[in-house]
């Protein structure tokens, strides 16, 4: 019987000072990634440590324990991608010999899930933060596997099956692989939207659609623009024109005999 595997994206905020000590919970095939988007975040582990920046990330694998916390003087945020089977719990957190009360987890922002039945043997996991200013679209377009689609901030029009939906912050769709699309920011204020995708190796990320073919206009041009005319029309105007030129003729013959 085959694991169904959930994919879930969530966004998670760490106030000053936040330490914890987790175990992502998983069994194969299921890797943790971790982007960081704001702030600082200092990760633990191996008795090691390091400190990720805005664009900069890591990845856990099964049952690696860990600690991550916030430092700076600022908040962080992660954005988080988890794969691993239904029902499963994210973390677990691990007993270490210390007497003192842990510290409080990170606060969960966002979080969306999509249930994905057929996993491929081989794939990466990918994560992408886009920001649409005021009017800016993508082209109508497909992806080569199912993606997550987070809004983070403002709002996101999506354009699919002949119809239209508006997502706000929080809010999420998901993309199966080859459905055409467009997404874009129809409002004032800047949108951001986060994306995970689960990618078939030498799979296409993302392949643009051709244009639909433009829908004839609905009123004449403004002066100036062309417009093509139907044949028949063509043809009763040349006729209109002959009939115009003969009496244009017989008026001047008129003219010149009275003189």
């Amino acid at each position: 019987m085959r694991t169904r595997i959930a994919l879930i994206a969530a966004v998670m905020l760490l106030t000053l000072g936040l330490s914890t000590s987790l175990a992502f919970a998983q069994t194969p095939p299921g890797p943790t990634k971790v982007y960081e988007s704001e702030g600082e975040v200092t990760l633990r582990e191996n008795n090691t440590e390091k400190v990720f920046k805005p664009g900069e990330g890591w990845s856990d694998t099964p049952d690696q324990v860990h600690a991550a916390g916030n430092n700076g003087a600022t908040k962080a945020r992660l954005f988080v991608t988890f794969l691993l089977p239904r029902e499963a719990p994210l973390t677990t957190v691990q007993q270490g010999g210390s007497t003192q009360q842990p510290p409080p987890g990170p606060t969960k922002v966002y979080e969306s899930k999509i249930a994905i039945a057929n996993v491929p043997q081989q794939a990466d996991l990918i994560q992408v933060l886009l920001d649409f200013g005021p009017g800016i679209w993508t082209p109508p377009h497909i992806h080569g596997g199912p993606t997550l689609n987070t809004i983070l901030e403002g709002e996101i029009t999506l354009h699919e099956d002949g119809s239209e939906k508006v997502f706000k912050a929080g809010e999420m769709w998901s993309d199966m692989p080859g459905h055409v699309h467009a997404a874009g920011n129809a409002g004032t204020a800047k949108a951001s939207l986060a994306v995970t995708f689960l990618l078939p190796q030498g799979a296409a990320l993302t392949t643009v659609q051709p244009a639909a073919p433009a829908a004839a206009p609905a009123a004449l041009p403004k002066t100036g623009e062309a417009i093509a005319l139907p044949s028949r029309l063509l043809a009763g105007f040349g006729v209109v024109l002959v009939v115009l030129g003969l009496v244009g003729t017989i008026m001047r013959r008129r003219l010149i005999r009275q003189r």
